[in-house]
């Protein structure tokens, strides 16, 4: 598989300044890297195998340099506005909803734990759940789910 895609070619239009661009490519840069050991730790379960495809990875890369742009770009719009008009954030939340981004996170979880636990990995390797990591190597990762609106689950209910 490759591993060093020029990230920077794959993003179609954002309206961002360089740092913001910068900040996608350092951040997607990492995941790769993140995304490597993902591959390796799920290597050791057997049933996980028919996930490590090409096509697997190219669509985790895909969706993670949208949502990788949705979290920078809202925190970029956030750090612009007064305090009073800034969105109630809680720690280890993301407004997703003020912005009317497809996601909500439903979870943190450590390195280890994250690596370790075969759920979790077959999840990601299938694109049920998206991660952010944390720019501390150390520190969780941030669980995020695409969000589904109460229209979306009425359609899917009647199907």
């Amino acid at each position: 598989m490759s591993h060093n895609p020029d990230f920077l070619d794959t993003i179609d239009e954002v309206a961002a300044t360089e740092e913001f661009l910068d900040n996608v490519l350092e951040y997607m840069y990492d995941f790769s890297y993140f995304l490597m050991v993902v591959e390796k730790c799920a290597e050791k379960f057997h049933e996980l195998q028919k996930y490590l495809t090409e096509d697997s990875r190219n669509a985790i890369l895909k969706k993670h340099i949208d949502l990788t742009s949705a979290i920078i770009n809202i925190s970029q719009i956030e750090n612009e506005l007064d305090e009073s008009e800034r969105a109630p954030v809680g720690e280890n939340t993301i407004p997703f909803r003020k912005y009317n981004q497809p996601y909500e996170v439903s979870g943190i979880v450590f390195v280890d734990d994250f690596l370790t636990n075969k759920k979790v990995l077959a999840d990601f390797l299938q694109g049920k759940i998206h991660i952010f990591l944390n720019p501390d190597p150390s520190g969780p990762i941030m669980i995020i789910a695409d969000y589904v609106g109460v229209s979306e689950r009425i359609k899917k209910i009647l199907q």
